[in-house]
């Protein structure tokens, strides 16, 4: 469960867009989103696309090396093999 609400509260966009006026105090997830919002070019917007996509997903996969065990302990109570 701590990976998936970190997950959601990580990826939010719509907090940014709806209740900040500050730019200084946009998610780093809002920026992200922006990127590709404004390119004419559609193959260089897939490359960034890409990077960012690659940005958002790296704290995921460091929280998830650091609950591994949890998560394995957890599959193995379950039943599942």
């Amino acid at each position: 469960m701590a990976i998936l609400a970190f997950q959601m509260a990580w990826n939010n966009t719509e907090t940014s867009e709806i209740y900040m006026n500050n730019e200084t105090l946009r998610t780093f997830a809002f920026y992200m989103t922006t990127l590709t919002g404004n390119l004419e070019n559609r193959v260089a917007g897939q490359g960034i696309a890409a990077a960012a996509a690659l940005i958002m997903f790296v704290p995921n996969l460091i929280i998830f090396i650091f609950m591994q065990s949890r998560v394995i302990d957890t599959m193995a109570h379950s039943g599942l093999k």
